[in-house]
């Protein structure tokens, strides 16, 4: 029972010793060379969405018109999103927790942290049910919940041991998953003769697909809702990089190298093999090739689900004041259920939820840091961040509305608005701009009438500390001010 409790207690100077440090900014000893994070960028970004996504699409759109256009559009709203907040890791060493309290407060971080921990966690119940899925052959086999309780048990165990064991998994899993992924592209284009006669092919399912092909928002919101979540959380991993290039090529290699390559992947497989899954049709070829796909794939799965479960972890660690391995075993058992009880079937309801929720809480992120306040984030301030900040709140409330306004709400009997159900608007994109937009006039509303608010508070109240400060002894209070 000691050791249990020991285990239990947060302990800031045992935890400062860890090389994941979530609660505190990490020092530069413990941040990684560039090679094994550019690795892991591509080992996180290779999950099964893309895969999904890509069958989702492929077969409902002309490829070269259609799904390719969408797809690099969807990839590079997801990229700058990505590096727009990525950066704030980057900059400050610290986790997406200590990038929210900037942003919101300390308080005011939970919105986007509940909202975050809550999709992580259904991403993560989708990769462990997706991995036994893909052993099975299905969710309706009868040994799926304990395959799946297996393999969530693994995955837990892996990020428990933290971010050394994730690369050391995810250095031999890259080179597998790209020839994996070419062999599988070209067989399928040999297959059916050639590329023209493959998007020949696209543009006849494409047109004989009832009510219509499927339009081009529709298609971009997919692709942006099958990552936004990690692309707003990315803060947990550039804080490990050196340099900003690295941070940067990282996420470059995570949310448009891999992503174009799965959803295309993904596509071809479903419109000419008639599933998005390698594994079923390379099996097909030699028990041999199905051998190695079925590898590839469960690394890819595993090294996903580190990461995926690294994630939410690291939020649940900072904000209730745990060891971050008690947050693993915490995140890693929620998600392990979720995943052996079949949520892996909800996949495509989940993107489109998390579509219009989540890309809205990064535009008060984005507008503060970038905007506002020019980068000059300081390490130093974070203890003297206000409880809310008001603007942030305000904005995020605004931009989740007007993205439900494009999108509605079925499940609440609400309809889109008319004049934004249009095919040519973005909901995931609109959320994001209007968030921006109305953190951007709260903030200067707020300061036009003498409030300061976030950051600005921060420094405002070590600018008056100081004023009080050297109102004694001023030889005294300047040596402290110094120090």
């Amino acid at each position: 029972m000691g050791k249990l409790k020991d285990w239990w207690t947060f302990n800031p100077e045992e935890e400062a010793k860890s090389n994941d440090s979530v609660h505190k900014p990490l020092t530069f000893d413990k941040r990684r060379n560039a090679l094994p994070l550019l690795i892991l960028g591509f080992t996180w970004g290779f999950l099964v969405t893309g895969l999904l996504i890509g069958g989702t699409i492929g077969p409902y759109m002309p490829f070269y018109s259609g799904t390719v256009p969408a797809t690099i559009i969807g990839c590079l709203v997801l990229f700058v999103i990505a590096v727009l907040t990525g950066m704030v890791g980057y900059k400050l060493g610290g986790t997406n927790d200590m990038a929210f309290q900037f942003a919101y407060g300390k308080k005011g971080r939970r919105m986007p942290a509940i909202f975050l921990l809550v999709v992580i966690m259904g991403f993560q119940g989708i990769v462990v049910g997706g991995t036994a899925s893909f052993w099975l052959k299905g969710t309706d086999h009868p040994a799926f919940f304990w395959v799946a309780l297996f393999f969530g048990l693994l995955f837990t165990y892996t990020c428990y041991v933290g971010i050394n064991l994730i690369e050391k998994i995810s250095n031999p899993a890259m080179v597998l998953l790209i020839f994996i992924s070419i062999y599988a592209i070209f067989y399928n284009i040999s297959k059916v003769g050639g590329w023209s006669a493959f998007n020949s092919k696209t543009m006849e399912m494409a047109a004989n697909v009832d009510g219509g092909p499927m339009s081009m928002a529709t298609a971009i919101n997919l692709v942006i809702g099958s990552w936004i979540a990690g692309a707003v959380l990315t803060s947990d991993f550039t804080r490990f990089a050196r340099n900003k290039w690295v941070a940067i090529g990282m996420l470059a290699i995570c949310f448009f190298f891999t992503q174009v390559l799965l959803i295309g992947m993904g596509a071809i497989g479903a419109v000419i093999s008639g599933s998005y899954d390698f594994t079923q049709y390379l099996f097909g070829i030699s028990p041999v090739m199905g051998i190695i796909a079925m590898i590839a794939m469960t690394l890819a799965m595993w090294t996903s689900s580190n990461t995926n479960l690294y994630l939410p972890s690291t939020q649940v660690a900072a904000i209730f004041k745990r060891p971050f391995k008690v947050a693993v075993v915490i995140c890693g058992l929620i998600g392990t259920m979720l995943g052996a009880f079949g949520f892996f079937e909800q996949f495509s309801s989940f993107i489109g939820g998390i579509a219009a929720v989540i890309p809205p809480l990064a535009g008060p992120m984005i507008a503060d840091f970038w905007i506002v306040h020019r980068t000059k984030y300081e390490v130093k301030y974070l203890d003297q961040l206000p409880e809310i900040n008001i603007p942030s709140v305000i904005a995020a409330s605004v931009g989740i509305i007007a993205t439900l306004m494009c999108t509605g709400f079925p499940t609440l009997g609400l309809q889109p608005v008319a004049f934004l159900a249009q095919p040519w608007i973005v909901p995931s994109i609109l959320g994001v701009i209007v968030s921006v937009v109305m953190y951007l006039a709260a903030f200067y509303v707020f300061k036009a009438l003498g409030i300061h608010s976030g950051y600005s508070k921060a420094i405002e109240n070590e600018g008056m500390n100081q004023e009080t400060a050297l109102t004694g002894n001023e030889e005294d209070n300047m040596a402290k001010v110094n120090i």
